[in-house]
């Protein structure tokens, strides 16, 4: 008995069966329904400051990536199409991991350089744990999809 192995009924089968029904129940708990909402409702949120402040945002898009305030409506407008579809629970798995990939490459692309210049090292700093966070929930609200589609 002291072993766990691989495939054995401790570590294998049991602890798996185990935990999937709890998932399967969490789709539906209230605090798991409340906190995709409030994932969603954020990634809106976001979207619609990128439109309403594109032209301010484009000075943020670094000066390799041609287009400027065009990639601002772009990521404006999928934030809130994700964030409908997690809200919706339609292509939610997707849009889930999708949300939270863009999320990682604006810490990298945009946030993580302001980091370098004492004047934005603040508010990068905020965003470079923020967003990571958002990628997070995101994630878990697509692991939450009653959908089948994943």
């Amino acid at each position: 008995m002291g072993v766990i192995s691989p495939g054995t009924w401790c570590s294998g089968g049991y602890l798996t069966l185990r935990f999937q029904p709890k998932i399967k129940r969490m789709k539906n708990y209230l605090p798991a329904i409340v906190a995709r909402i409030l994932v969603a409702l954020a990634f809106i949120v976001l979207g619609a400051f990128h439109l309403m402040g594109a032209v301010k945002m484009a000075t943020s898009v670094p000066g390799w990536l041609p287009g400027g305030v065009l990639w601002i409506y772009i990521t404006g407008l999928a934030q809130i199409a994700g964030g409908f579809a997690i809200i919706l629970d339609k292509m939610m798995p997707q849009a889930s991991n999708l949300l939270a990939l863009l999320m990682l490459v604006y810490v990298l692309i945009i946030h993580y350089p302001l980091m370098e210049n004492e004047l934005t090292q603040q508010i990068g700093l905020i965003s470079v744990l923020k967003d990571p966070g958002l990628a997070g929930g995101a994630l878990l609200a697509g692991h939450l999809s009653s959908n089948k589609e994943s």
